[in-house]
This record gives structure tokens, C-alpha cells and sequence, in this order.
């Protein structure tokens, strides 16, 4: 019940806040509000009251960098580190995959000791089973400063050229002497080769940081990666083929609730989480032997029910079922 009082003071401040004349400088709305109230669209709070809200934003602005002040100001050098690694990585596989080796140039010191090169030299296979070929292997040989981006680029050649997805995490980092940082990177990047085959490569990286008016790569102690060609499509779309001719087909039936009723103001959005979402049930549901499908629908749209057809598709079930519930 205390917090009664204190919701009726905050409401109490921003009615008398709306009062003033138009553009009277004391709290009332600004001059532009009545237009863009009247297209239905709401006024973001901070302009129809910017008188009333600019000592709440000042007081926001004083404490945020107390609560967080960020890897740079709250005195973990290391988690700084760890970001600028990731964003070095990152870095990396843009340039080679868009075949900009020149961009990298500048990303060793002078120092630079390279005690390993990043792609290995002799692959073991591991498994060719269900049209998946995975192999890896281990980095070997000492590597120098004007090779790196050449090592790179042999790291990712198979998405030279192409656009790759990648993620770059940074697992482990251990300070050293000398403003110098070591990190263990764990890089993914998968995309499509010269064939059209999908391919990732994963690499397991050891690299070491200094750390001073630049952010620069010092060495690498370690390479392991490992390959995984896909020769045969694992999975693929099959929803719109498999559902063709029954009441679900079309795309409209397949959108979420919001999309479906094409609104996406907050009361939609709430009480679709609220009264359901869609859910699909598999199994054998006439004893046929064939998986079936019942699928769920959002409020105020009747549950599927779907039997599996000889030839892989599905049809609606016969009417009378009893499974058409409205949930």
C-alpha cells in the first residue's frame, strides 16, 4: 500500500506538468504535439514534457557511469582487452573474406614473434559419416611479421570472396609482463565455398596483445582447427511442401500472432504471450504407424490437426474429430 501514495504524487506531476499553454516554456506540450497526437502516434514523453523530465535525465546521466563505468573506468584492464581482441577478429575475417589483405597490415607490432603459423600443415580425418567430412589439425612452424595476413588468409580461405558468419569469443586471457596480454580466441566462421558447399572452420587460437597507444598482435603461440564440409544437405525447408493442400497453406498461416493480425501495439503483443502461441505435438495419432502432426494455434484461432499421407505430406484430418479446440 505504500506504493499507492507514491504513484499518485508521479501521476499528480505529470498532469499539472500538462497544463501549461502550448509552448508556454512552463511544462505544457510543445507546439509540434497537437500534429503528431493527432495521427494516433504516441509523443515520446521527453517532448511533450521536457521541462519536467530534463532533471530526471540529468540525474540518469550522473549515475549511469557509477552503476557501469565500463571496461575502461571500472579497472578490469582485462575485459577490455578481451573486447578489443574480439573486434581484432572480427576485423580479420572482414578484410579477408572481402580480399582486403592491405587492411591488416598494421595489426602486428614491431616486436612480433610468431612462434606458430595459423593454418595447419597436415590434416587428420576424423569422420566422413551421414555426408559430413571432419578433419583437424595442429599449426606448426615459426611465422613472420609480413606473413601474417597471408597466414590469415590461408586460415580462411575457404571464404575468400564469399560472405562468412562469424563469432570470435575470447575464453581465456592471462596478464603479463610489459603491458602484454595472452588470450585464447575461439573462432568460428562458416559459409559456402568455390563448390557451393557449406563449410566451417573452427580455431582454437593462442595469441598474445600489447597493449599501449595502439592495440597490436605480438604473437602466435598456437593453431588448432577443425573443419567440417558438408557434402549432402543436413536439413532444409519443408514446411510450405508438406502442408500444400491443407488448411494451413500459405504463408499468412504461418506468421506469429502479432504479424498474423498485422498489429504490434503492446496490448497484442501481451496478451499473445499471455493466451498462447503456436506449438507443434508429433506422433501417431490415428495408429497407422505414420507420425502426424497437431499443431496449436494462437487465441481465438482453432488447433490443427494434421494425419501423415503415404506419399510424405499431410492432409486435414476428417471433420468431426473433436481436436479443432480453441485455446
Amino acid at each position: 500500500m505504500r506504493i499507492l501514495p507514491g504513484l499518485l504524487a508521479l501521476v499528480g506531476s505529470i498532469v499539472a506538468a500538462g497544463c501549461g499553454g502550448e509552448g508556454d516554456g512552463q511544462g505544457g506540450p510543445v507546439p509540434e504535439a497537437a500534429g503528431y497526437l493527432a495521427s494516433q502516434r504516441p509523443l515520446p514523453p521527453a517532448r511533450l514534457y521536457p521541462d519536467t523530465l530534463a532533471p530526471a535525465r540529468a540525474a540518469w546521466d550522473d549515475l549511469r557511469p557509477r552503476l557501469d563505468p565500463g571496461p575502461a573506468g571500472d579497472g578490469w584492464a582485462t575485459e577490455a582487452v578481451a573486447l578489443r581482441a574480439e573486434e581484432a577478429l572480427r576485423l580479420v575475417v572482414r578484410e579477408v573474406t572481402a580480399e582486403r589483405l592491405e587492411g591488416l597490415s598494421g595489426m602486428t607490432g614491431r616486436g612480433f614473434v610468431g612462434s606458430c603459423s595459423l593454418e595447419p600443415q597436415e590434416w587428420s580425418e576424423e569422420s566422413a559419416d551421414g555426408g559430413l567430412l571432419i578433419r583437424r589439425g595442429t599449426a606448426t612452424g615459426p611465422l613472420q611479421r609480413e606473413e601474417v595476413a597471408a597466414a590469415f588468409a590461408a586460415l580462411l580461405e575457404p571464404f575468400a570472396g564469399r560472405s562468412a558468419e562469424a563469432e570470435v569469443h575470447c575464453v581465456r586471457i592471462d596478464p603479463r609482463e610489459q603491458s602484454l596480454f595472452a588470450t585464447r580466441m575461439d573462432l568460428r566462421v562458416s559459409g559456402t565455398d568455390g563448390t557451393g558447399r557449406r563449410v566451417q572452420r573452427r580455431a582454437e587460437l593462442d595469441l598474445v596483445w600489447r597493449v599501449a597507444r595502439k592495440f597490436l598482435l605480438q604473437d602466435i603461440e598456437a593453431s588448432r582447427v577443425e573443419e567440417v564440409v558438408e557434402f549432402a544437405t543436413t536439413f532444409r525447408e519443408a514446411t510450405r511442401g508438406l502442408l500444400a493442400g491443407t488448411s494451413l497453406e500459405g504463408t499468412a498461416n504461418l506468421q506469429g500472432a502479432i504479424e498474423h493480425t498485422r498489429r504490434m501495439d503492446i496490448q497484442v503483443a501481451a496478451s499473445a504471450v499471455a493466451l498462447g502461441m503456436h506449438g507443434v505435438g508429433v506422433g501417431d495419432l490415428n495408429g497407422d504407424g505414420l507420425e502426424d502432426l497437431y499443431i496449436a494455434r494462437h487465441a481465438g484461432e482453432p488447433n490443427h490437426y494434421f494425419l501423415r499421407t503415404a506419399q510424405g505430406g499431410f492432409a486435414d484430418a476428417p471433420e468431426g474429430h473433436g481436436a479443432d479446440l480453441l485455446e
